[in-house]
């Protein structure tokens, strides 16, 4: 049976965070099943415990293995839908493919069921379809295989911030800049279709649509990494996103590498968590005025690795599955760059992966 607890959205924090981000969907209420041994294992997960989550005793080792079963399978399916209706579900599912004895390429599957939903989604449900986005954007940020991060999911994500552009609304935009800021110099590098074309775009909104302050300055935020390559913002731009944004804003968004999970072809070691040989995404100063005072204990102000397990509940990226079968191969985007035609977004292929 499903029921709902009221005053605890997926935007709750996971642990007190009084001037955190604000959190697109924050009054969904937090979905709880009674009676579900799956949902009861998953529950029992602590997001900051990355050794208990891969431990062989951790409650969802096994939960979903590679011989999984058609109703496994089916409240997989289940599962990954009543993530869009709550945040802090939506991670604990994701870490569970940090445990190797789960399938990842099982969870694939139903993210790439949740993003051919994404024009409906968006058209009749604009909340879940922001959850699939961050749902999207966890799982880029936290899933890793041998210390490479899952490229068929690249393109998709610059498909969907789009499409948070393209809604004009200012929680929308927020996450768009957030992705973009964790995400961003990833996706340069590996010159993904159709990320010039997202910046053109974000120009486009902002000279065009009625916005909040708020969203201009994070429209700005995003076009202003992106002519810098995003390499860390100092100086004056520096002073003026603090002065309009705020500094905990930016500390926010910004992330390092520690703590990231690797998924490897390899048995479960007995430390199994390897440092991954990534750059930060978005590296801003901050002003030292306030650094020592205001600035937690793992912030890094520059590109040294290093990413905290934020309290709050957003796009992250770590292990997932156990081996991963060699049939499982990622599928080659295409690489020509052109707008958003029907479900074919910047004419690349709909699918993450041709074999699951």
């Amino acid at each position: 049976m499903t029921s709902v607890g009221r005053g605890r959205g997926w935007g709750k924090n996971l642990q007190d965070n009084s001037d955190g981000l604000r959190k697109p969907g924050q009054q969904s209420s937090l979905v709880v099943i009674e009676n579900d041994d799956w949902f009861e294992r998953i529950s029992k997960i602590d997001i900051n415990d990355v050794e208990s989550i891969k431990n062989l005793t951790s409650p969802v080792a096994n939960l979903i293995p590679q011989d999984a079963s058609k109703e496994d399978i089916t409240h997989l399916n289940k599962f990954c839908e009543l993530a869009l209706d709550d945040r802090a579900f939506a991670l604990k599912l994701i870490l569970t493919f940090a445990n190797s004895t789960n399938y990842l390429p099982l969870f694939m599957t139903c993210l790439q069921k949740l993003y051919n939903q994404r024009e409906e989604l968006s058209k009749k449900n604009p909340v879940r379809f922001i959850n699939m986005v961050f749902f999207l954007g966890e799982t880029f940020h936290r899933l890793r295989f041998d210390n490479t991060s899952l490229d068929c999911l690249k393109t998709p994500l610059v498909v969907c911030l789009r499409m948070l552009l393209g809604t004009a609304g200012e929680d929308e935009i927020q996450l768009a800049a957030t992705q973009v800021a964790i995400h961003g110099r990833e996706l340069l590098a590996a010159s993904i279709t159709g990320l010039p074309e997202l910046f053109i775009y974000a120009r486009e909104v902002l000279a065009t649509r009625n916005l909040s302050t708020r969203s201009r300055s994070m429209l700005l935020l995003m076009i202003d990494l992106y002519r810098q390559n995003f390499m860390p913002l100092s100086g004056d731009l520096q002073t003026f996103y603090v002065s309009q944004l705020g500094q905990s804003t930016l500390l926010e968004m910004q992330r390092n590498s520690e703590n990231i999970l690797v998924i490897t072809n390899s048995e479960l070691q007995d430390n199994p968590t390897e440092k991954c040989n990534v750059e930060p995404g978005i590296l801003m100063q901050v002003p030292e005025k306030s650094h020592k005072k205001n600035t937690p204990k793992n912030f890094t102000s520059r590109g040294d690795a290093g990413r905290p397990m934020s309290s709050v509940p957003r796009a992250i990226r770590g292990s997932g599955a156990g081996e991963i079968p060699e049939n499982f191969k990622v599928r080659n985007f295409d690489t020509r760059a052109h707008r958003n035609d029907g479900n074919k977004g910047y004419g690349h292929d709909d699918r993450f992966s041709k074999d699951y």
